[in-house]
């Protein structure tokens, strides 16, 4: 299972540096719909975020108080990058997506994986990172020697038709250190 998602992942990165290259050399594809990709740099990024510890935590407890998590955490890079600042979106799951689906929202993030049922309605990113499912794992005992649910891969969502904030997006995703991001999850687990 984990060589399977390690081979697509190899591809997705083939696939996305071929169409850097594309978009690199002056043609105008890929292309957004509504101009996402230019809008938010150097601007302003909608995110969506919903509660999914530890992906990503929405306190409700005060307002003007930012979320956190690995996601939250990744978006923040992202942001940097582009020169952009975030406009943190709280809410339920389903809200969010119907609100990315009329791009009201420039990007959700909520701990999705590449199974999620949203994926007829907005466009999901290619998995940053796979991670396992276990259970029965004595306190203290490394993941691997429990029982293995499922493997999930990890993405983001983002509206449709905007391919080229959606290859800005992935191309952040895919040049993310692997190590990196396993230490930040591991960091938030521990709810430090």
């Amino acid at each position: 299972m984990a060589s399977a998602a390690v081979a697509r992942r190899g591809w997705t990165r083939i696939v996305v540096v071929a169409l850097v290259v594309v978009a690199a050399g002056g043609c105008q594809w890929p292309r957004d719909a509504d101009g996402t990709a230019d809008r938010v740099r150097d601007g302003t990024i909608r995110v969506g975020v919903a509660n999914n510890p530890p992906w990503t935590v929405v306190d409700g407890g005060g307002a003007g108080r930012e979320p956190g998590g690995v996601e939250v955490e990744l978006v923040r890079r992202l942001a940097d990058s582009l020169g952009a600042r975030v406009q943190w979106v709280p809410g339920g799951e389903a809200e969010l997506m119907a609100a990315l689906s009329e791009r009201g929202l420039d990007l959700v993030v909520a701990g999705l994986d590449a199974e999620s049922p949203w994926e007829q309605d907005v466009a999901l990113t290619t998995d940053y990172l796979t991670t396992d499912e276990a259970v029965a794992v004595p306190a203290g005992e490394p993941v691997d020697t429990g029982t293995h649910l499922a493997g999930l891969d990890h993405v983001m969502a983002v509206p449709p038709g905007e391919n080229a904030w959606q290859s800005t997006v992935e191309r952040f995703l895919l040049e993310l250190d692997e190590d990196e991001v396993r230490r930040l999850l591991d960091t938030h687990r521990a709810g430090t």
